[in-house]
């Protein structure tokens, strides 16, 4: 019986950090900055922030330029 090595699940938004989102909105969308930080504040929460970020700048998923 010849073992496959297992594979690790591709995640389209690894390296997606707080600061890759700052650095994005700082280059795209500057006046949105505060709205970001706020949302930070509000949301305390990596999965609420994503899901914010992704919604609001759909245009990162064609991008893909995380440092990852």
């Amino acid at each position: 019986v010849v073992q496959q090595p297992i594979r690790k699940a591709f995640n389209p938004h690894a390296g997606l950090t707080y600061d890759y989102m700052e650095d994005f909105i700082k280059s795209i969308a500057p006046e949105r900055l505060p709205e970001f930080q706020a949302i930070r504040v509000t949301y305390r929460s990596y999965p609420a922030v994503k899901r914010w970020f992704l919604e609001a700048f759909p245009e990162v998923n064609e991008n893909l330029w995380f440092a990852a």
